[in-house]
């Protein structure tokens, strides 16, 4: 509850900020008091655009890119994430154990069958793939992660 807080009295602080140039909120001023000063409409008008601001806030998937690996088909088991325009040279407790993937919008996943970025290759594009293509499936021991 207190990240939700904390995203709440930022999306207001950037509403009041805009709707009165020159002031801001601090971050120890409740909702209330920074709208007392208002009118009531001006008041309930400054609380619906914080809300709204709060739940696109909270429902927007994260920015962040990268390439996600799981241990079984589905997008079960244990995960592996490789940030944006990295590169992992052996994938640890995953290696030879890779089922299924997930790329972000604007990436694509070069997978390698051996360690070093060695061996046989194959390259998977932005998506939610469930199952690896026949000779990939628990056969991934590296991987760079490319995103534009």
């Amino acid at each position: 509850m207190r990240g939700a807080c904390a995203m709440f009295r930022a999306a207001l602080r950037n509403i009041y900020s805009a709707a009165r140039p020159g002031c801001t909120l601090a971050a120890g001023v409740t909702p209330q008091e920074a709208i007392a000063p208002m009118n009531p409409t001006g008041q309930a008008l400054l609380v619906v655009k914080a809300l709204i601001a709060l739940l696109i806030a909270a429902a927007a998937p994260s920015a962040k890119a990268g390439c996600s690996v799981y241990e079984h088909r589905d997008f079960l088991g244990a995960t592996l994430t490789i940030d944006d325009n990295q590169s992992l040279a052996h994938l640890g407790s995953l290696n030879d154990r890779v089922s299924s993937i997930v790329i972000s919008p604007g990436c694509l996943m070069i997978a390698y069958a051996d360690p070093q970025f060695s061996g046989a290759v194959t390259t998977f594009s932005a998506g939610r793939h469930a199952t690896l293509p026949d000779g990939w499936d628990d056969q991934i021991s590296s991987a760079r992660c490319n995103c534009r």
